[in-house]
């Protein structure tokens, strides 16, 4: 599976969906996976998608808010967008 992001993508999805597995805490861990395997795949959309609904499912405070907030500015410094990118750095903690 190393390096074959469409298969874990479809892994993780895989993990998603077992409810007897996976707790909120996972699930949210996950959700960041499926979306840094996106960008690998560079679809970026697909990747801020799945930062955003790991996003709307922290508390503000939740230590895993500044780790989602630099993939989202790398998602945006990729795509040459580097204000956008500098202002996800800058909320990362």
């Amino acid at each position: 599976i190393l390096g074959d992001y469409e298969k874990v993508i479809e892994y993780y999805t895989e993990l998603l969906h077992n409810e007897e597995f996976i707790d909120d805490q996972l699930r949210i861990v996950l959700i960041i996976l499926i979306g840094y395997n996106y960008f690998h795949l560079f679809e970026f959309d697909n990747a801020l998608f799945h930062y955003d609904i790991a996003l709307s499912s922290l508390d503000d405070n939740h230590i895993l808010r500044g780790e989602i907030y630099i993939h989202i500015g790398d998602v945006w410094r990729t795509r040459d967008n580097v204000e956008t990118a500098l202002s996800y750095y800058k909320n990362k903690h």
